[in-house]
């Protein structure tokens, strides 16, 4: 199994728990990819230095991934629509046959990965996402009865 290993705002090789599960599943290797939407960031109001702090990230990151004999590559879409497609490309380029990931939680970035998994799976292909930047994902804090907190008293509250 080859394994790509999408990286987002998870610009790490060290505690990277898509990183570490995709080179342990993976038999014929990993490869790293970013994927860069100008205009998606444009309409987020990126600028020039959010953009070259990011730019000097994944030249860190590759330098970093390097080392463990991973290629970054890095694929350009307009906006996240273009995302499924620019992935399953490339996908089909290397002959990968699943795609890791770190969730992410903002609502454009949930429904694009929902995408990217859809069309994954749709092609055969594995799509395997993981919760790594947080204590515990969204939803997960329940009341007695199960339903969410509507007031935070229970978190101000001693144990």
């Amino acid at each position: 199994m080859r394994a790509i290993v999408w990286f987002r705002s998870d610009l790490r090789v060290r505690d990277n728990v898509a990183l570490a599960r995709a080179c342990r599943d993976a038999t014929r290797g990993v490869v790293g990819v970013f994927t860069i939407c100008p205009a998606q960031w444009a309409g987020h109001d990126w600028r020039p230095p959010r953009v070259d702090f990011l730019l000097r990230a994944l030249a860190s990151l590759s330098r970093s991934l390097e080392s463990l004999n991973i290629a970054l590559r890095v694929v350009e879409t307009p906006r996240f629509a273009g995302v499924p497609g620019a992935l399953l490309a490339l996908a089909g380029e290397i002959g990968s046959d699943a795609i890791y990931y770190n969730r992410e939680y903002e609502i454009n970035e949930v429904r694009r990965d929902a995408a990217v998994a859809a069309a994954f799976e749709r092609s055969g292909r594995a799509a395997t996402a993981f919760d790594d930047q947080i204590i515990l994902p969204p939803g997960d804090v329940r009341t007695k009865a199960g339903g969410v907190h509507s007031v935070f008293t229970p978190y101000k509250k001693p144990g």
